[in-house]
């Protein structure tokens, strides 16, 4: 699957945040109902306009998305570390200062490639 083609990021709609493509349901809202428990049906039932298959690509798109690969958080834990990726902490597709006020109040270390140094900054790492 070509998650491309079912996620669609336009700075017009809600706010740049990635969307289910030719919809104003983010990416994040699919991703916190599937988090919470909720089936694809009850996810379609909810949002008429997504189908199954963009609910699948809502998964692809958060794997390829998270600032650190799931691969590396076994690396991470199989040598010892106490290693939690984004989705383990419940913030799959939440903004980078918040993702980095969550890792300040637990004094962890944030891996990352896109957070900007004033985020850290204002977190104090």
């Amino acid at each position: 699957m070509n998650w491309r083609e079912h996620i669609a990021v336009d700075p017009s709609v809600c706010h740049g945040k990635p969307c289910v493509a030719g919809t104003r349901v983010m990416v994040s809202v699919i991703l916190d109902n599937l988090g919470v428990g909720q089936s694809v049906d009850d996810i379609l039932a909810a949002y008429p306009t997504v189908t199954a298959e963009a609910v699948r690509a809502t998964l692809a798109y958060a794997k390829v998305d998270e600032h650190l690969p799931v691969q590396c958080v076994g690396q991470l834990r199989a040598a010892g570390h106490d290693a939690l990726a984004v989705q383990d902490q419940g913030l799959t597709g939440a903004a980078d200062p918040r993702i980095a006020e969550v890792c300040a109040a637990e004094r962890r270390v944030l891996f990352t490639r896109s957070v900007s140094s004033d985020v850290l900054a204002n977190n104090g790492m």
